[in-house]
Parts: structure tokens; C-alpha cells; sequence
């Protein structure tokens, strides 16, 4: 295997709610448990080049620095402190003051039509992490228009417009019209793939990526805890949604990790996760249970106690809320000679199907009949592409140590359904809209309470939402929200 240098630490090994220079709190709204995310202290200070260099480098991307820290380095060079507010999910970034020196340098730019601060990817770069906010420049590769709500499962992507004084000011447009590479995510692993919005959870030595290769090395060892190699989507995909993933597999070697006492053979896995429940929200995977879940399974040639010699086989699943799951076993299939295998797994709304086809080195191979969702079953909730390493913890008989490469993702999922979002007069929005989807209107004076004003369902073209309240604020702004009915 390629010689690599070592993968960031997982999250649980630094502590990103303190300080990486003094250790102390650094009160950093990211970490708190708040569904509103910002705006963060840190948002609003110049953080100073020198001081930035001195956090280590096993902490950076990981740990934020404390305003003690920033307030101390900024006296030191005799530095005045800079208001910079980003724009954040559900938030408009704050114009720029009146006779502002810095209108345009490395930090932000002042947008021409609209008169509002716009970061650069150099700061969000020297910030060092990604907030999740659809940013313009965001080099962390976060898919801008989605975000994702506790309880009853939704998709909902928004747009904001502002009127002052009751007069239209601006129609932002910062989710709307999302280009068609919105619906389409491939990596070929030419770059750094956790600069690049790929997540660690659970044991960080899942995958790492091999710069000169351009490669992700990957071990699945059923010995550690269940971890992830995760690429979130920016959308939530359910039973209702056409999508599909695909990945080139090559494998140097697999089977049981312990054929002595564990002698069973656990999956080589990858699929669509839910990120909410990594890393240990699947606590009954390997007994056959599970939530949302829609996985890719390898199980390399073993011996089932009481059973016998088992065969090499593909064994791709679909698992929903509750109890509900659909499979498709007996595809005998030997994945693990070497070859590059190209995998696809593609999910039909309309046949409530998964199909999964498989080349070994460009050629035609096989194709694994299809997981077909039985009447009644509970739909899934998936928002992430994940390689998974399922632990053996809870198994007495099943085991798994294997390595390989993977060299090319691509993942195909529908166009939002929201986009071209505008304010045609005061408090009336226009968008265009989707059929099987409820649209509504979102109303607040501050930006940080929200109230539906209005609500219609989508019928394919464009869709009008009205604000018919006698009294609003001086300061009104709207967004739209699309949700599963």
C-alpha cells in the first residue's frame, strides 16, 4: 500500500470547543447545540496572520481560537479590530459601513448589484473551517441551497429578499437557480478531500488520501469502532427521490480479521448515510438492523459456523424508519482479485427499486437483482455518501480486516426544487416551484425568528407566496421554504 501522510485526527480527538494556544473556552457558536449557528464572535474580528501561524498543525480546520487570545494578539500590533459579518444560513450579510477603507481586499469584496460584504476563499481559508452556510467562495466544497430540520424529514432549501421601510431593496437570490451541477458531486481525489468537505467520524485512519496517486487508501477493520469517511450531499434524499452513487473499487485484500475466532466474513460497505447519526447512530448494523440506511455490502469468501463455507457474495440493502429494510443476497461475486471494479447503485421513485451494476476493469461484469421496497415501508433519510467500517462489537462469529483503493466518485441526485426566487413587489415573492412539494413563505423582522406568512402547493411553473399581514416591521425579510407535503 502507498505510503501516506497521516489523516487528520476524528473529531473526538481535539476538543474543537477550546482554545489550541491556551487551552481555555473559545466560545465558538459552531459547537453549541443551537439550530441558529451564527453569527459567531470570530465573524466579526480581523484574526491576525501571526497568530494564526501558531496554532499546531494537528489542530488546524479542527479548533478555533479564543477572543482572549485574538483581543491580546491584535494589541500587540496595535491593530484595529474589524466588523465582518458573513453570511449565514437564513442570514444576509451586514452592508458595508458608510466610508469603509477596506471595500475590497483579501478578506471580502462588496458586491457591485446588491451592496453587501461577500468573503473571499481566502478567508475562509485562514477561518480554517467550514460553517455549513452555502458561501459564495466556499473551498470546502459544501453544496450551497440545503438545509436540514429535527423531526418530521424535509428538504428545504431558501431564498431571501429584504424590504426596508415597507420599499423592495434588494432580491438576494442566494440559493435560487441553482446551476444543474448542483444535482451532480464526483471527486476524483486529484485535491485534499477533507479540504474538500469529506468528514471523519468515528476512527480517523478509515481513509487516507494519497496525494501522488490521487487515491483514497481505505481499511475496514471490524476490530475498531463503526467509522465513516463521509461526503455530505447538501440535500436530504428519501424514497421519493431518483439518485444514485458510484465508485471504482479496487481491493488489495479481504476477509474475516479473526478466522480463528471470529471466522464469518462482516461487508466491505459504502452508501448513503444519515450524518446525524454517525458515528454511532447505527448501533445494530451488524445484527441486521438499522435506519436509514441505503448500502452497498461486500462479504468476502468465509465460514459460517453451523453452516459451512460461505461463497463471496454482493449484497446491497435498503433499510427505512422503524423496522422496515429490503435486500437483494445470493449474488455470488468475487470482488476482491485485484481488478477495478466500477459500482452502481441506482435508486428508482417511480419502481421503488434499487439496482446495482457492476464492470471489472471497464468491461461489463455483472448485474445484482434489484432491492424492491415492499409495500408499507417507512421511507429512508439519507444526507451523506459514507465508506463505512461496521464494527465486529456486537457479533461473537463475524469479523472483517480488508484494504483498498478508491479512485473516482460520482453521485446523481434530483434538481432542488426551488430556484429563480424574486420579490416582485413588497412582501410578494415569486419562485419557481415543483409538483409534490408545499412552499411557504417565511417572514421575520431580525433574521433570527422566523414566521410562515404563506403556503401553497407547487404546481411545476411559477408560484406566488404573499405577505397579506396588516402590520410588519420597519425591516422585513422573507424567505421560502420547500418541504415534503
Amino acid at each position: 500500500m502507498p505510503d501516506l501522510p497521516p489523516h487528520p485526527p476524528a473529531d473526538s480527538a481535539c476538543d474543537a470547543a477550546r482554545c489550541p494556544l491556551c487551552g481555555g473556552p473559545n466560545a465558538c457558536q459552531l459547537c453549541t447545540a443551537d439550530a441558529y449557528k451564527g453569527p459567531c464572535w470570530c465573524e466579526r474580528m480581523d484574526l491576525p496572520e501571526a497568530l494564526l501561524a501558531q496554532v499546531p498543525a494537528e489542530q488546524r480546520r479542527l479548533a478555533c481560537i479564543c477572543r482572549s487570545c485574538v483581543q491580546k494578539a491584535q494589541a500587540e500590533r496595535d491593530a484595529e479590530a474589524v466588523r465582518l459579518r458573513p453570511r449565514a444560513s437564513g442570514d444576509l450579510p451586514a452592508a458595508a459601513p458608510a466610508g469603509s477603507s477596506r471595500a475590497v481586499d483579501e478578506d471580502f469584496y462588496v458586491d457591485p448589484v446588491s451592496g453587501y460584504r461577500v468573503f473571499t476563499e481566502a478567508y475562509h481559508l485562514r477561518r480554517g473551517r467550514c460553517c455549513e452556510s452555502g458561501c459564495r467562495h466556499c473551498p470546502f466544497g459544501f453544496c450551497a441551497g440545503t438545509t436540514q430540520a429535527e423531526g418530521p424529514v424535509r428538504s428545504t432549501f431558501s431564498d431571501l429578499a429584504p424590504v426596508v421601510a415597507g420599499f423592495l431593496v434588494a432580491a438576494m437570490g442566494l440559493f435560487g437557480a441553482l446551476p444543474a451541477s448542483a444535482a451532480l458531486i464526483e471527486d476524483d481525489f486529484r485535491s485534499d478531500p477533507v479540504a474538500g468537505g469529506w468528514r471523519v467520524r468515528g476512527d480517523g485512519d478509515l481513509a487516507r488520501w494519497d496525494a501522488g496517486a490521487e487515491v483514497l487508501v481505505v481499511t475496514w477493520d471490524s476490530a475498531r469502532s463503526d467509522s465513516f469517511f463521509a461526503r455530505p450531499l447538501g440535500t436530504t434524499l428519501t424514497a421519493a427521490d431518483d439518485f444514485a452513487f458510484e465508485i471504482d473499487l479496487r481491493l488489495a485484500d479481504a476477509g474475516a480479521g479473526d478466522p480463528d475466532g471470529r471466522p464469518a466474513a462482516l461487508q466491505v460497505a459504502f452508501g448513503l448515510v444519515k450524518m446525524g447519526r454517525l458515528p454511532a447512530g447505527y448501533p445494530a448494523r451488524t445484527r441486521g438492523k438499522a435506519e436509514d440506511l441505503v448500502e452497498f455490502d461486500w462479504f468476502p469468501a468465509s465460514v459460517i459456523p453451523g453452516f459451512g463455507e460461505s461463497p463471496a457474495s454482493v449484497s446491497p440493502v435498503v433499510f427505512g424508519g422503524g423496522t422496515s429494510r429490503a435486500f437483494s443476497f445470493d449474488n455470488f461475486l468475487d470482488l476482491g482479485d485485484g481488478a477495478t471494479w466500477r459500482v452502481r447503485c441506482a435508486y428508482s421513485a417511480t419502481t421503488r427499486e434499487l439496482a446495482t451494476t457492476l464492470r471489472r476493469d471497464g468491461a461489463d461484469a455483472a448485474t445484482v437483482d434489484a432491492v424492491r421496497l415492499p409495500a408499507g415501508f417507512t421511507s429512508f433519510a439519507v444526507d451523506a455518501f459514507a465508506l463505512i467500517s461496521w464494527s465486529g462489537s456486537s457479533t461473537p462469529i463475524d469479523s472483517l480486516l480488508a484494504h483498498g483503493v478508491v479512485d473516482r466518485l460520482r453521485i446523481e441526485f434530483p434538481d432542488p426544487p426551488l430556484g429563480a426566487v424574486s420579490m416582485t413587489a413588497p412582501g410578494v415573492v415569486s419562485s419557481k416551484s415543483t409538483v409534490g412539494w408545499r412552499y411557504v413563505l417565511e417572514a421575520s423582522g431580525d433574521l433570527s425568528a422566523w414566521t410562515d406568512v404563506a403556503a401553497a402547493p407547487g404546481d411545476g411553473g411559477r408560484l406566488v407566496l404573499t405577505d397579506l399581514r396588516e402590520a410588519v416591521s420597519g425591516q422585513q425579510f422573507y424567505r421560502v421554504r420547500a418541504e415534503r407535503p
